[in-house]
């Protein structure tokens, strides 16, 4: 068994420490620390989320109904079509959004270390570089 790093009474929880916790105790069939993680989420602030915490990773079913309830109401489900291709030995997703986000398309790059030259396809027209900008995070376009 992997040992969590809960903070101590009073201490509010690290947003990358919590979501460790939460995946390792549901990987590890622990479903009373999985409740109480989850009363705990809402003593995580906001400017934790930031473009370097956030993690993109695949649940199962039990994981996302047990998290359902703590979903922030005023957000909404983000749907988009992701496409991934290499270019040039770059690796590229563009993410098409759906309903209420129709017609926003965000090209990302992975993998390309600072100082290399991005290569982007001439295919592509870039018409806003919002590298950094927050209102372009998933966390801000549910509101919208």
């Amino acid at each position: 068994m992997t040992a969590l790093p809960l903070p101590g009474p009073g201490v509010p929880w690290k947003l990358h420490v919590w979501i460790e916790s939460l995946r390792t105790s549901f990987s590890q069939s622990r479903y009373s620390l999985v409740q109480s993680l989850l009363r705990d989420f809402s003593s995580i602030k906001e400017e934790e989320y930031n473009e370097e915490l956030v993690t993109e990773r695949q649940i199962n079913q039990n994981l996302y109904e047990i998290m359902l309830p703590i979903a922030d109401p005023q957000r909404h489900t983000i749907h988009k079509l992701r496409k991934s291709f290499i270019w040039q030995g770059q690796y590229f997703e563009v993410d098409t959004y759906l309903d209420q986000l129709e017609g926003l398309v965000i090209l990302e790059t992975k993998g390309i270390t600072e100082g290399e030259p991005l290569k982007l396809p001439p295919f592509l027209r870039i018409i806003k570089e919002v590298t950094g900008d927050k209102d372009y995070y998933n966390y801000h376009l549910a509101l919208r």
